[in-house]
């Protein structure tokens, strides 16, 4: 009788110990599953908010002057004053000369 008792006992511990671990790898899981959530949800504020600046600085792009414009002689503003004005032309619909 003493036997069962002790081998009763034994499985309860073993029971528990299994529990205990089960419960804790199940927590493990619901911690990682929160943590992904709140990462996917970062990362796609982050893409939106890259998304709007790509737009904004799509119309941007049109009145920046290129690279060898930069400098500020007579002939690279009127290059440029001619750039913006086809851009403008392009926009409102109406062809150049060029065009």
């Amino acid at each position: 009788m003493a036997a069962l008792q002790e081998r009763n006992e034994k499985d309860i511990a073993s029971y528990e110990t299994e529990m205990k671990d089960l419960r804790r790898k199940i927590d493990h899981d619901d911690r990682i599953k929160e943590f992904m959530l709140v990462k996917s949800d970062d990362r796609a504020e982050l893409k939106a908010e890259e998304a709007a600046k790509k737009e904004a600085m799509k119309g941007q792009s049109f009145l920046r002057p290129l690279p060898d414009e930069a400098d500020k002689s007579v002939s690279s503003n009127f290059h440029t004053d001619a750039r913006y004005f086809l851009v403008v032309c392009r926009l409102s619909g109406k062809k150049s000369k060029k065009d």
